[in-house]
Parts: C-alpha cells; sequence; structure tokens
C-alpha cells in the first residue's frame, strides 16, 4: 500500500463530495472540534461522525461511519489510534475510496487493512497544512516542509 500520498491525492480528497469527520467532538479545545469548524468556516462539504452526540455546531453529527449519508466519499479520521481499525473497516464497507489517516490516528493496524485495497490514503500529513486557505502557524509548517523539500509532489 502507498502510503506517502501525492499533491493530486490531496487535491481529490478536498474535491470529494461530501467528507466525514471521524472523531468530531463537540468540546472545542480537542482538534476534532477544531477540524470540523475549520472545514464548515472553509466551506468544505463536511459531515461529523461521533458515537456519542447527534448534534455538531447545528448539523447532524452522524452515531457511525455506517450511518453516514450515501454520497459521502471521503473521511478524516481524528480517533485515537486504538479505534482507526475500526473506524477503517466501516468506511470501507460503506465504500468510501479515500481516507486520511490524521497523525496520532495511525496505527500498524490500520495501515494492515488497507493493504491491496484500491483507495486513495493520505497518512502522514496534518490536515491543517492543506486546508485551503491556509492559516496561522500552519502556513508556517507548510513553508518550512516545502523548504525542506517534504512537501507531497
Amino acid at each position: 500500500m502507498k502510503i506517502q500520498a501525492t499533491k493530486k491525492d490531496i487535491e481529490s480528497f478536498f474535491a470529494s463530495r461530501k467528507i466525514a469527520i471521524a472523531g468530531a467532538s463537540r468540546s472545542p479545545q480537542k482538534f476534532g472540534h477544531m477540524v470540523y469548524k475549520d472545514m464548515l468556516k472553509k466551506n468544505y462539504p463536511v459531515v461529523p461522525v461521533n458515537p456519542n452526540i447527534t448534534e455538531l455546531l447545528g448539523n447532524t453529527c452522524y452515531t457511525s461511519v455506517s450511518a453516514l449519508p450515501e454520497d459521502t466519499d471521503a473521511i478524516i479520521i481524528l480517533t485515537p489510534a486504538n479505534q482507526t481499525a475500526n473506524v477503517i473497516e466501516e468506511a470501507l464497507a460503506k465504500g468510501i475510496k479515500k481516507i486520511w489517516i490524521q497523525q496520532k490516528s495511525e496505527s500498524p493496524a490500520a495501515f494492515n487493512l488497507l493493504d491491496d485495497k484500491n483507495i486513495t490514503l493520505i497518512a502522514h500529513n496534518c490536515i491543517f497544512m492543506f486546508m485551503e486557505p491556509v492559516t496561522s502557524i500552519h502556513k508556517v509548517h507548510r513553508w518550512m516542509k516545502s523548504t525542506f523539500g517534504k512537501m507531497p509532489a
């Protein structure tokens, strides 16, 4: 399985019809809340997934990946690493073909599930460094990664 995503993979991910955010949180201090709120603000077509809530920032929150609308074609996984494999199993069963596993959500078990699957996988990259327009410290991180030749080509 190719883990190193290309610039084209990332562009395709953000061009998705609907992007699920597994691990969206109601707590403003949690990364899952920050990603969801920022993507909403930037008008990305996102839907939150959290088994413990039914609404987030005024929108329906789905309790599982299997409950997502049929037109969901991408997912960002922001769950604890020990839950990521379960989320991937549900995403694959749902037919989701674009998967972004955020740093700290990655696990060998999750990557093993994706071997020989025909999907776009993005990992080892922070979502904030690629959500246009990139702002704040993430803009600096992206510049540094570009300067040292570490950005996807």
